[in-house]
């Protein structure tokens, strides 16, 4: 079952690479951290009730429910739901996803050992990498922060692979995203609201009030 949790995680992470649609962006994401709830449940039912609950409701609440909705709200609603600007073609983007994949794995199964499982470090590392891709490739700051957002989805499910003997590692990647939310939510976006565009390029600007 968390196989199949796994290579449906990854088929987002391709969906995500060709996606061109704000809305579809974000309701990727929101499914990710579904998925991640799921697997979690699965992987992680060992240990106490406590941490597992504390887990499962971090993680559906702020992944599921809390980042998809104030991004729907502040940036979709208002925006409108806009192609996302593609700088390059489609088919060059799933060509570097699928090979980011195949390294992945590669490496995944070069390091495999008692301490690390193929099966998560191969997702893990496909979503950093392809975060990264995507806050390269785009010039769109929505694109960045969906970008940052998938880099966090595949810290956390690295830290997946020692969570029955180390909960509390969990519980810290299940924070970084409750800080994300903060910065991204509370300060980022706000401060874009005072621009016509979510181009990189009018960054530069920002100002301190």
């Amino acid at each position: 079952m968390i196989s199949l949790l796994i290579i449906s995680f990854g088929i987002t992470l391709i969906y995500l690479s060709i996606a061109e649609r704000m809305r579809t962006y974000n309701t990727l994401i929101a499914l990710q951290g579904l998925m991640l709830f799921f697997i979690t449940y699965i992987e992680l039912k060992n240990i106490d009730v406590v941490h597992l609950l504390l887990i499962l409701l971090e993680t559906l609440i702020v992944k599921v429910i809390v980042l998809p909705y104030f991004i729907h709200r502040l940036l979709i609603r208002k925006n409108g739901d806009k192609p996302v600007a593609l700088v390059v073609p489609g088919f060059v983007s799933l060509t570097v996803v699928t090979f980011i994949f195949f390294m992945s794995f590669l490496v995944s199964y070069l390091l495999h050992d008692d301490q690390i499982q193929v099966k998560y470090f191969t997702g893990a590392m496909a979503a950093i990498f392809t975060g990264l891709y995507l806050i390269i490739v785009h010039k769109q700051v929505f694109t960045h922060m969906m970008g940052y957002l998938t880099i966090e989805n595949g810290i956390f499910l690295l830290s997946l692979a020692i969570g029955n003997e180390m909960p509390l590692t969990v519980n810290l990647a299940v924070l970084l995203d409750v800080f994300s939310s903060v910065l991204i939510l509370g300060l980022f976006i706000n401060r874009l609201e005072m621009f016509s565009s979510l181009d990189v390029d009018q960054l530069k600007d920002l100002k301190d009030s």
